[in-house]
């Protein structure tokens, strides 16, 4: 995705988000200015695989109620649980979505509020994170 942002999202770290089931998000920001931006892309981050010895509670669901869930173990620097809510509003199309999964630090300053961007509307209805629980 491209698009026009605050200069302060330049100095974002690489992100993960482990969803459970197979399902990983990775993000990664180039920051450009004038004719550089026709050919900037992201690094994207490495792809990591090693549990680093946490769990948290994982889920996605186009649902606000709620998912099933199970535990995931956390790798690299996943350190902290994240239970997000989102609206998500695409033309006349509205979708709720919950994620609940691993996550980096960076991911846990997401807060409450509504993010535009490429015509899509998302309203973050909950955000919180807790730090992750060692595995049993």
């Amino acid at each position: 995705m491209k698009g026009c942002e605050s200069s302060h999202v330049c100095n974002q770290p690489p992100t993960y988000m482990n969803l459970g089931k197979g399902r990983y998000v990775r993000s990664s920001v180039a920051c450009c200015v004038g004719d550089l931006c026709k050919t900037a892309y992201p690094r994207f981050a490495p792809v990591m695989s090693k549990p680093n010895g946490k769990q948290c509670p994982a889920c996605y669901s186009f649902s606000r109620y709620g998912c099933d869930i199970e535990m995931v173990d956390c790798v690299g620097p996943e350190n902290y649980c994240l239970d997000m809510v989102e609206k998500v509003t695409y033309g006349k199309f509205v979708i709720d979505v919950t994620m609940k999964g691993c996550v980096t630090e960076a991911l846990c300053a997401t807060k409450d509020g509504e993010i535009a961007s490429a015509g899509v509307h998302t309203d973050i209805v909950k955000a919180t994170c807790t730090l992750a629980s060692v595995a049993v």
